[in-house]
């Protein structure tokens, strides 16, 4: 809302003390607005040692580099309320002041009710805006998003008190898109938390605060019987009826004031524009009979020049050609076109510099599209000494039916034609700069920053592209908002010919094993952006590195149906990276961030060793996410952890507390408590699967200590075909290994200890790599087909999709008990 009244107003009198009554560690914002709010909230979290996540559709860019400064106590979510809300486990407190209709609020407490039913207490939630105009309301940011069912009829109009009707002028937000009736069924956030409270099943209670546009709290019965200070606070909010009718008046001379300031601003605003106008119209007519005088001198002076005379017979004989290719075109086109391409290219490339193609004439590719130009996208051309082929390179961009108006050449320290046929097409809209950087990466980042254009498409200098790629490419953008990157088919030519198609459904855990995204993808400029552009190491796929990143964020990718032409060469720079890269590298798995899982029981016997590894491991800890998922119910234990999380150096971690089973039951004999321990394990992976958005994950048990190396070995056995790699490690009761083949009735059977790298049936979690799209979309049991969560998984993707599981033999774990000192290999 632009209305300068947001819920940071009520940060002093209501929330701040809100928080400190129930002593709120977890705290979820939904809506940033401005960010100020959000800095309320981080100075409190930073102060009780708290979190704070979050949520906005469009984060305002300051706080990119403010959670960056406070990633202790911040987590900026870039994305819908209702996509990010599921991801979060636990919170005290919810603050609701995102999108202003029923649909969204809606279901926004309806996920805030599961996330209660999972850990076993409702949040205190604070809601804004439930008063006028949105109380009874609704108001879209965007209507698209909203299911056609759920969507109010609207209209881009503003809304007057006590009118129910919008108005097209002196309206209160007449930018913005709003139901055109107040009340009725499924309309306001009023009406969504009224319609919300009928499904939740814990008893809540409804507290309304009037003014600033209405602030109501939804309060967990049980949560005021455990905290007294709260119960203390919200009587003191209780007010007799005659002073909320006298607050509810002040609201509508502040609401009238505020739609008052509003008109006059615009009035004002718009006499300047008028005065600044006809200022400028006034200068303009004042020195137009000199202009009008000068050019005609001009025009005089030169006709009655030596040259001019001389040059007037060759102006007319160039219009010759023109005559004859037109003709000729006409012949080629009753003889059926044939030969095309042949054709194409010797009008292009043989005469196009000696007679370019006229403006205005229609591009001769056969597409039945009127050629059109664009200031939406901006082409990028790496060059890296591929002078010989970036002429064609630039024609096929030319030959576009949505030309680009913008294409700039990135002379990566070429030493041959490179600059000169550049700058053949400077008046055609490339734009030419060198730089000394030896990266392809960090060519397209140099041009990127000189970019405007919302979509980019980087074109390599040896490649081509169809004539309707551009056109179709940013139709399929614009049509799927939460895409990021439109890819097509691949037509290879040169030293081999063949097609290659791309799969029509864009699948995140066929990407994740091979990389189904082609480089000249056309790409959202703010999303590369936001994912820190393109990695700029020479020793990776940067285009898959890069588009993971992306897809990290939650973009999307969208097919079209087009081709991109890529040339197979001698001289290609893909070849020798084949050649001499294992999997791991090309495909940057050791230069991609990992989320490292460790669940604690409570073992305090085994914190110390634990803590050590964690310290020393030599994975760089700043590419690490740390999620700690504490089951112990032991707070003394938990302030430990949390103490040493503050001041470790991995600065991206997430701490948890779930009950998930009755303390102290890991250390039980299995035989004593398997089921419970089986039903506690798969509820502890389901909440981890939900956090893992990295291309791979590291799993660690709490009695299980690896090498300090040990990521980086179990990294760099993985392949297209495998899923994961475990470490060795022996069963705390039996001198078996945690590891398991599978017999011809598809049950697990014991392996004996081997040595190098073998392929297995599967392997407990205790000190597991595995790939995070596959663990991420999993859903864990401790039912059929097996009873535990591991064999389970293992049973789905090795038995039934075919993948792989392997152990090292040689990253030797060791499996701690209580009673002594390590079960070894």
């Amino acid at each position: 809302m632009h209305t300068g009244f947001a819920m940071r107003h009520y940060w002093e009198s209501v929330t701040l003390p809100l928080l400190r009554s129930i002593d709120a560690k977890v705290i979820v914002e939904i809506g940033m607005g401005n960010g100020k709010g959000t800095h309320d909230l981080v100075g409190y979290a930073e102060e009780v040692g708290g979190f704070i996540h979050s949520i906005d559709t469009d984060p305002p860019h300051h706080m990119k580099k403010f959670q960056g400064d406070h990633s202790k106590a911040l987590r900026i979510f870039a994305g819908r309320s209702l996509e990010v809300l599921p991801k979060i486990l636990q919170c005290d407190v919810v603050l609701i002041d995102g999108d202003h209709n029923w649909y969204t609020v809606y279901n926004e407490l309806l996920i805030i009710d599961q996330i209660a039913k999972r850990q076993g207490k409702f949040p205190l939630v604070i809601l804004h805006d439930t008063g006028w105009p949105y109380g009874r309301r609704d108001q879209y940011s965007e209507p698209s998003q909203i299911p056609t069912e759920y969507r109010q009829p609207y209209a881009r109009k503003g809304v007057y008190p006590q009118e129910s009707a919008l108005r097209e002028r002196k309206g209160f937000n007449d930018t913005h898109c709003h139901a055109l009736h107040e009340g009725g069924a499924r309309n306001g956030v009023r009406t969504a938390l009224e319609d919300a409270m009928q499904r939740i099943e814990q008893p809540v209670e409804l507290i309304d605060i009037p003014g600033g546009h209405g602030l109501s709290i939804l309060v967990p019965s049980q949560l005021r019987m455990a905290c007294p200070a709260l119960g203390s606070l919200l009587h003191s909010f209780a007010m007799t009826e005659p002073v909320r009718q006298h607050v509810l008046e002040l609201e509508q001379r502040r609401i009238q004031a505020t739609i008052d300031s509003i008109s006059h601003r615009r009035k004002w605003q718009y006499a300047q524009r008028e005065a600044r106008e006809q200022r400028i119209m006034l200068m303009k007519y004042t020195n137009l009979p000199k202009q009008v005088e000068k050019l005609t001198n001009e025009i005089a002076h030169i006709k009655q020049t030596l040259s001019w005379r001389i040059t007037t017979p060759l102006r007319s004989i160039r219009r010759i050609p023109y005559g004859v290719f037109a003709c000729l075109k006409d012949l080629w086109t009753d003889f059926g076109e044939p030969m095309p391409r042949l054709t194409r290219y010797i009008r292009y490339n043989v005469l196009g510099s000696l007679f370019p193609v006229e403006p205005g004439s229609k591009v001769e590719n056969g597409d039945s599209q009127k050629k059109t130009h664009s200031y939406e996208i901006c082409v990028i051309i790496p060059s890296h000494n591929y002078g010989e082929y970036l002429e064609e390179c630039i024609q096929s961009v030319l030959n576009q039916t949505t030309c680009p108006k913008d294409i700039i050449v990135v002379d990566d320290a070429s030493n041959d034609e490179t600059a000169s046929i550049a700058a053949k097409y400077s008046r055609q809209g490339v734009r030419y700069i060198r730089g000394e950087w030896l990266s392809v990466g960090k060519a397209r980042n140099a041009a990127m920053a000189k970019a405007i254009a919302p979509y980019l498409l980087c074109l390599d200098a040896d490649d081509t592209i169809e004539p309707d790629y551009i056109r179709k490419g940013l139709q399929a953008l614009r049509q799927n908002p939460t895409a990021a990157i439109a890819y097509s088919n691949i037509r290879m030519f040169g030293l081999e010919e063949k097609e290659i198609i791309t799969p029509e459904e864009f699948d995140l855990s066929l990407f994740d094993k091979k990389n189904t995204l082609p480089t000249p993808c056309i790409f959202r400029h703010d999303a590369l952006a936001q994912a820190g552009g393109w990695t700029e190491g020479v020793e990776h796929h940067g285009d898959w590195v890069t588009w993971r990143n992306v897809l990290a964020l939650g973009w999307n990718a969208v097919k079209i149906d087009s081709f991109f032409n890529y040339r197979k060469h001698s001289d290609s720079m893909h070849v020798p990276l084949v050649e001499r890269q294992s999997y791991a590298q090309r495909s940057g798995l050791l230069e991609c961030p990992t989320t490292l899982f460790l669940a604690l029981s409570g073992r305090d016997w085994m914190w110390e060793k634990t803590q050590k590894f964690l310290e020393e491991q030599t994975f760089p800890h700043e590419q690490i996410h740390l999620v700690i998922l504490d089951t112990s119910q032991n707070s003394s234990f938990g302030k430990v952890v949390r103490q040493w999380l503050v001041q470790s150096d991995y600065e991206k971690h997430t701490y948890l507390q779930e009950t998930v089973a009755p303390p102290g039951i890991a250390d039980l004999p299995r035989e004593h408590a398997a089921r419970e321990v089986a039903v506690a394990c798969a509820s502890i992976y389901n909440r981890f699967a939900r956090f893992c958005i990295t291309p791979l994950a590291l799993f660690l048990e709490d009695d299980v200590i690896p090498p300090n190396d040990a990521y980086i070995r179990l990294v760099e056995s993985f392949s297209e075909s495998v899923i994961s790699v475990s470490g060795a490690y022996l069963h705390r009761e039996r001198p078996v290994p945690v590891a398991w083949d599978w017999d011809k009735q598809n049950f697990p059977v014991e392996v004996p200890i081997g040595s190098g790298i073998a392929p297995i049936g599967g392997t407990g979690f205790g000190c597991l790599a595995l790939r995070g799209a596959f663990f991420h979309k999993s859903v864990f049991s401790s039912g059929p087909p097996l009873r535990n969560y591991d064999q389970n998984f293992f049973h789905h993707y090795v038995l039934q999709e075919g993948m792989q599981a392997l152990i090292d033999w040689s990253v030797e774990c060791k499996h701690y008990r209580s009673t002594d000192d390590y079960a070894a290999l």
